[in-house]
């Protein structure tokens, strides 16, 4: 965040403490008038972020990728896989569009509809990906 400060953007942060706070936390951000809602994290968060970005009422929000995960892969496609790249990106307020799968799956015998950016897996994938991901 130090870095954004230097560039001379505000920067408000909020912490997440369970599954869908990010969600619910950028989609207010996305009604807020900032001039872009931050990822930080990696691509879990990513995804969580961008889901509550298109969910909003504001769904074109622009977000920029922090890549502060183990892979960050997503934000690797958009060009911000280190933070001096985020940090230009921002100070540039380049844009790299990504495709979004909506997702609608039951959870607790209630339908919880999602979104994904670039890639959805579920089964063998998800598996593969949980079992190689290094535990933080």
């Amino acid at each position: 965040m130090a870095r954004l400060r230097a560039a001379d953007f505000g920067v408000t942060v909020q912490a997440t403490t369970c599954a869908g706070d990010a969600s619910r936390l950028a989609a207010a951000a996305a009604e807020g008038g900032f001039e872009f809602v931050s990822a930080g994290g990696g691509d879990g968060t990513a995804r969580e972020i961008c889901s509550g970005v298109i969910g909003s009422a504001n769904p074109h929000q622009p977000v920029l990728l922090l890549p502060l995960g183990t892979g960050n892969d997503l934000a690797h496609v958009a060009g911000t896989g280190t933070m001096a790249a985020a940090v230009q990106a921002a100070v540039r307020g380049a844009t790299h569009a990504f495709d979004a799968i909506e997702v609608t799956c039951v959870v607790d015998g209630r339908n919880v509809v999602t979104h994904a950016c670039c890639f959805a897996a579920v089964g063998l994938a998800a598996d593969v990906v949980r079992l190689t991901t290094p535990a933080v």
